[in-house]
């Protein structure tokens, strides 16, 4: 059985639809792929990400970077991407 057809979408339709998406999902080069990750993490994984993000955070914000756990949508202009 073959996989779902997948339709193009614009940049403003994926972010209009977005906002009701009961899904996680990520935009690419004109096409919308749902993510099919775990719902919560483990404390083990919370750790160990909270320390990742201790030890880079100082030098991030010496660079005028800024750090972010989950859950924040970003945007690449020249690849017409989301994650």
């Amino acid at each position: 059985m073959p996989g779902p057809a997948f339709k193009a979408m614009s940049v403003e339709e994926y972010l209009r639809s977005e906002e009701n998406s009961p899904i996680k999902r990520e935009y690419v080069a004109g096409f919308v792929y749902p993510l099919h990750a775990q719902v919560g993490v483990t404390r083990g994984h919370s750790m160990i990400a909270m320390n990742i993000a201790a030890t880079l955070h100082p030098q991030a914000r010496k660079q005028g970077g800024r750090l972010h756990l989950s859950d924040m949508r970003l945007r690449i202009e020249e690849q017409n991407t989301f994650y």
